[in-house]
């Protein structure tokens, strides 16, 4: 099964008899996919500002931790 990182952590928590091997090295990096209306750039602004801040203080990385990684 190929799927993305997110998912992958998911699926390893729910069963222990699948593994993710390149979990901590994936081919490809991104932090989250937001669908937004078409040309609304005012929103698409907004939501990069948001993003960048949450990013920032560390909100997303404690997120990830705590629901994706169950660190926390």
């Amino acid at each position: 099964m190929i799927t993305e990182t997110v998912e992958a952590l998911n699926y390893i928590k729910l069963d222990k008899n699948l593994a993710a091997p390149l979990i901590d090295k994936p081919f490809t990096l991104h932090s989250c996919g937001i669908l937004m209306q078409k040309g609304d750039q005012e929103f698409l602004n907004y939501i990069n500002f948001v993003l960048a801040e949450l990013r920032m203080d560390g909100t997303l990385e404690r997120l990830e931790n705590k629901y994706l990684r169950g660190l926390e």
